[in-house]
């Protein structure tokens, strides 16, 4: 992932406790954030992103926390995927540890400790660090407070759906793109997925973009 002036510029006002280190092409720092999800719409709200925290405050489990992270910009587990993010602050342990779960089932990859973002696709938009921060990492962090906060099954029951570790998770991957393309739904229409959004706006393109 490319990081321009502009970029820069923007995490540094965003996000002060987060900078950038060009010698090594990597991002280090505190992530702090408020957000919460909405069951309904399957939208994580992300404050100073899509609402401000008198928005947040109306929904359920609103959850603010600070995690030490590392975004490696440069550094890919496998050829295309989104850069590497790890937490270095020794919460994924504590939390590990208290709840007695392996860190594979907090989505974290036993190749390295690196956070497991998702699958990425083609055309997946998250290719700049605004972009990477918003949809993929504060949406992780979230995911792992509300571990630490009402359980791992509870997460499981109340948030986003999961798919299973490496190979057998992107199977269920693509067996559901081929579920939501024989819908023949139209780009106007909601997503057959259940979001109440059009599905221009949620799976069409990953939908296009997935081999199936």
């Amino acid at each position: 992932m490319r990081i321009y002036p502009q970029d820069v510029y923007w995490l540094e006002s965003t996000f002060p406790s987060l900078i950038y280190d060009p010698t090594n092409n990597k991002v280090v720092g505190e992530l702090d954030f408020c957000a919460s999800y909405n069951a309904e719409t399957k939208h994580l709200y992300v404050e100073g992103f899509d609402c401000d925290y008198k928005s947040l405050q109306k929904t359920d489990k609103v959850l603010c926390d600070v995690y030490e992270i590392e975004i490696w910009l440069d550094k890919f587990l496998t050829s295309g995927n989104w850069p590497t993010v790890y937490e270095v602050g020794g919460r994924t342990a504590s939390i590990s540890k208290k709840l007695n779960i392996n860190p594979v089932d907090l989505h974290f990859n036993n190749q390295d400790s690196s956070c497991c973002l998702g699958i990425n696709f083609v055309t997946d938009k998250t290719g700049n660090i605004k972009d990477f921060i918003y949809h993929l990492i504060i949406p992780f962090f979230y995911r792992l407070t509300y571990v630490d906060n009402y359980g791992l099954q509870a997460t499981r029951d109340d948030l986003w759906g999961e798919y299973s570790h490496d190979k057998k998770g992107l199977q269920e991957y693509i067996l559901e793109m081929r579920k939501l393309k024989k819908n023949n739904t139209g780009r106007n229409a909601p997503c057959p997925c259940g979001s109440g959004t059009k599905y221009k706006k949620c799976h069409l393109d990953e939908v296009q973009a997935t081999i199936i």
